[in-house]
């Protein structure tokens, strides 16, 4: 029985081979069987099938892009043209896009009529009938070919495992950002504004898809809460780091806080959803970063930036002017005085208070007036001279006090002191009578400064005889006496306003009477006069 020997792939060689064989080593020359043709065949098959599988690429994330919308055509309006563009940039960045065809035959499928959004039952639907790994939404928000073109567009990549939003974002393009000085290339039409919005558009588009856009085990930062922000020295601040992951919490890395050179012990929940740190701020003012220090198992760390808080030990500055005639150096007003407010650096605010005292004397004050707020201090503030019980305030001085409070609760204040004058002028007469003339002395017993007055010396069928004005008292004018035979009868009439409003109107009848009897018939003075002037 012939001896059998096996080939490289296996196969057992008949006899005749091996005779072939024997014979080409005894140099005879004869024409090979098919049989070894075949085997040879074989083994080159193996190495190229080898060969390619070494060289095929992993599979590429898959798209469906949906027809954008275009609010400029209306509820349902698309644009066919936007939706070419966006499909061939995703292709661009490594996506696999689904034809253009299946997307359309889907939505006619499942009566898709509203654009740019998809229930999640499509969104799941999308996964099995268009195997897409992701959904691409848009709307073209602004499209405006003339006379500066514009382009604005919002996108939205929405994962079909989970219909959750991985990416999106929204861009806008307008013609004359574009423009240069010597209009050198400048764009002309809408369509040369497409290369740089899609730039910018795709600017932060995944070309590779993280580990938590592909459903991957990964861990990440799904959202860092720093409170507070802003803080004064000593004060106690706490960071709250929200965690995606799908790794089991016993498979979590060591994390740490590190802040201004310390490094804080951070906490987690049992369910691994978040971390938790706290620590009291440093004594310096300024601003310092968080961090997040990730050490995994086998020793190698991570460091990523959570943000930052500011230390703010300086109070707010508050200016407060009242707008009234300055007597005495102090503001005096007799009914309204206009408050202003205002911040040389502004801020934000959390809280205010205002508060008005009378000043008894240097020691003693008197609270009147008590309000509050939150939130930003009006502008403009008017007090009508009442106090918080809606009485009439005493005529005085008194102190303005206003106090603000920034977010962090730094307190910073400002005062106004002021004087309340409702006194009106107090007009004191003195007459003396000569040969021809009749002398008439006015003068104020009031302490506040004049600011006008007019007096009109009447005869006794109306006629005006004189007519005297003037800024201050005392003041003495004369009139000349009748003739004999003459009517005598003179009446004055007077007005004085002072310099913060207050008014008197005096009407004395009877003149020369008055100066020869004495001023015992003097009228009291008039609220209302029939001739307002």
């Amino acid at each position: 029985m012939p001896p059998e020997r096996y080939n490289c792939l296996g196969r057992r060689e008949p006899a005749a081979v091996l005779q072939e064989a024997r014979s080409m080593r005894l140099g005879v020359r004869r024409r090979p069987p098919v049989t070894i043709m075949m085997n040879r065949f074989y083994i080159l098959l193996c190495i190229f099938c080898l060969s390619a599988a070494m060289t095929v690429p992993a599979a590429a994330e898959t798209v469906a892009v949906f027809p954008l919308l275009d609010l400029n055509k209306g509820r349902n309006g698309v644009n066919h043209e936007l939706t070419d563009h966006i499909r061939h940039q995703t292709g661009l960045r490594g996506y696999r896009i689904v034809e253009p065809d299946e997307v359309m035959n889907f939505m006619v499928r499942h009566r898709i009529r509203i654009l740019g959004a998809l229930d999640s039952i499509y969104v799941n639907r999308a996964q099995k009938e268009l195997e897409a790994d992701f959904v691409l939404l848009g709307t073209v928000c602004q499209l405006k070919p003339e006379p500066n073109a514009t382009v604005s567009v919002s996108l939205q990549l929405v994962r079909t495992s989970d219909n959750r939003i991985v990416w999106t974002d929204t861009a806008t393009l307008y013609q004359s950002e574009l423009w240069t000085l010597l209009a050198i290339n400048d764009p002309e039409s809408l369509g040369d504004l497409y290369d740089s919005f899609f730039e910018r558009l795709y600017a932060t588009f995944p070309v590779t898809p993280p580990a938590y856009m592909r459903g991957k085990d990964f861990v990440d930062i799904d959202r860092v809460l720093i409170r507070p922000a802003i803080v004064r020295s000593h004060d106690r601040i706490e960071c709250r780091i929200g965690i995606k992951s799908t790794m089991d919490p016993e498979s979590l890395p060591e994390f740490r806080i590190t802040v201004h050179g310390e490094t804080y012990p951070v906490v987690s929940d049992e369910d691994g959803h978040y971390l938790a740190a706290a620590w009291n701020a440093i004594e310096e003012e300024g601003r310092y970063d968080i961090g997040l220090q990730t050490v995994w198992a086998d020793g190698t760390r991570d460091d990523l930036r959570l943000g930052s808080y500011r230390v703010d030990n300086t109070p707010p500055v508050i200016v407060m002017h009242a707008a009234a005639p300055v007597i005495d150096r102090y503001p005096t007003f007799n009914a309204f005085v206009a408050l202003t407010f205002s911040m040389p650096e502004p801020e934000q605010l959390s809280r205010w208070e205002f508060h008005i005292y009378r000043l008894e004397d240097e020691q003693e004050q008197t609270l009147v007036v008590f309000q509050e707020g939150s939130g930003q201090l009006a502008q403009r503030m008017t007090w009508n001279g009442r106090t918080s019980t809606g009485l009439n305030a005493p005529e005085g001085d008194y102190l303005i006090r206003v106090i603000v409070w920034d977010m962090i609760g730094n307190p910073g204040s400002a005062e106004q002191r002021v004087a309340l004058r409702r006194i009106p002028p107090q007009l004191d007469f003195a007459f003396e009578l000569e040969e021809d003339l009749l002398r008439i002395n006015v003068s104020n017993e009031t302490p506040t400064p004049m600011n006008f007055w007019w007096m009109r010396i009447f005869e006794g069928n109306g006629r005006v005889l004189r007519v005297f004005e003037g800024e201050d008292f005392p003041v003495e004018v004369s009139i000349p006496l009748p003739g004999e035979g003459e009517e005598n009868l003179l009446d004055l009439l007077i007005e004085a306003r002072d310099a913060v409003g207050n008014i008197t109107r005096r009407k004395l009848q009877d003149l020369f009477t008055i100066a020869t009897q004495g001023e015992e018939d003097l009228e009291e003075t008039e609220v209302q006069w029939l001739e307002d002037f």
